[in-house]
């Protein structure tokens, strides 16, 4: 992604990796996700509402 995208997925289950954690934004179902530490690889599955 470019800085400034925006990208929502509406699947019941989607598995998450940011290169570098701390560059980006993530709100999971809504709500703001934690901020990840700068230059870290993250990796989580993210799970729609009652998932």
């Amino acid at each position: 992604m470019s800085r400034g995208e925006e990208v929502s997925y509406f699947e019941p289950e989607l598995d998450v990796v940011l290169g570098d954690a701390g560059t980006v934004r993530v709100a999971e179902n809504g709500s703001p996700r934690a901020p990840g530490e700068q230059g870290a690889r993250e990796a989580f599955t993210a799970r729609g509402p009652g998932g």
